[in-house]
């Protein structure tokens, strides 16, 4: 016969393998009183709820243990630091752009290390650097290709849009004539 528990807050009758496991303080195992999925709603509901307490909270332990950190990640990096430059490009292409590392050198492979403009090979100013920088739509955040360093700084500082480009081609069009 199967083992059956009362869940306190929905009020069903399920078996116990639908409840999560605990330890008492008494040191033995129980079963706690919410569902394993009335656990997950109110742990749901929960974090939404202290969301901002949370937030202030970790900022707090990070601003008070901040020095001690830096000696850490600093002795990280002295420890390896191509393992740490390795790790910090994954993150950047990552959170950056949504890319890997993989289908970023991929997409520079295709290209044989070509920027899409001006179709100069772009060298890497170190072997962890990349050689092309990923252009990008600064609102909605989707790729639009690879550019060698001085392409992508002509477009930012064109204003980033189609109507900058074609103001500055319009200038250096009527400069010719």
């Amino acid at each position: 016969m199967t083992e059956t528990k009362h869940c306190i807050r929905c009020g069903t009758t399920k078996p116990v393998s639908e409840f999560h496991t605990q330890k008492l303080r008494s040191g033995a195992q129980g079963l706690q009183g919410y569902c394993k999925l009335c656990a997950s709603e109110w742990h749901k509901a929960y974090v939404e709820e202290h969301r901002e307490e949370q937030r202030a909270k970790r900022h707090a332990k990070y601003v008070e243990n901040a020095e001690e950190n830096r000696i850490k990640a600093k002795a990280a990096y002295d420890a390896n630091p191509e393992l740490s430059a390795i790790a910090s490009r994954k993150w950047y292409l990552k959170k950056h752009y949504g890319l890997t590392p993989e289908e970023y050198d991929a997409e520079v492979a295709k290209r044989n290390g070509r920027c899409d403009i001006c179709g100069k090979v772009a060298v890497a100013k170190n072997k962890w650097r990349s050689p092309l920088h990923v252009d990008h739509n600064h609102t909605t955040g989707a790729v639009r290709g690879y550019l060698c360093p001085s392409c992508n700084t002509a477009i930012g500082s064109l204003g980033d849009t189609s109507a900058g480009i074609l103001k500055a081609y319009e200038y250096v069009k009527s400069a010719e004539l």
